[in-house]
């Protein structure tokens, strides 16, 4: 799995090299990041992504995003789970 921070977008090769699959891109919408800043590995083959601007996505094993969260620390602006 590479975090592509040009172009905002999580590539999946297989053990070999072979791309399997792109996901995400630029933007404010699922599954779309700005300025992506880290991957992290959880449970169950699950990918944590986090953006620049609070935003995290759980990706499934498939690619696709499963869940979304905005974290806001310090702010008065809501957490937002869903």
């Amino acid at each position: 799995v590479v975090l592509n921070r040009g172009t905002n977008q999580i590539r999946f090769y297989d053990p070999q090299g072979k791309h399997l699959l792109t996901t995400g891109g630029s933007g404010s919408g699922p599954g779309e990041y700005q300025m992506m800043q880290g991957m992290y590995w959880m449970p169950g083959d699950s990918l944590l992504v986090a953006d620049r601007v609070g935003r995290y996505t759980v990706i499934a094993p498939d690619g696709q995003p499963a869940s979304f969260y905005t974290l806001w620390i310090g702010s008065a602006r809501p957490l937002r789970v869903g």
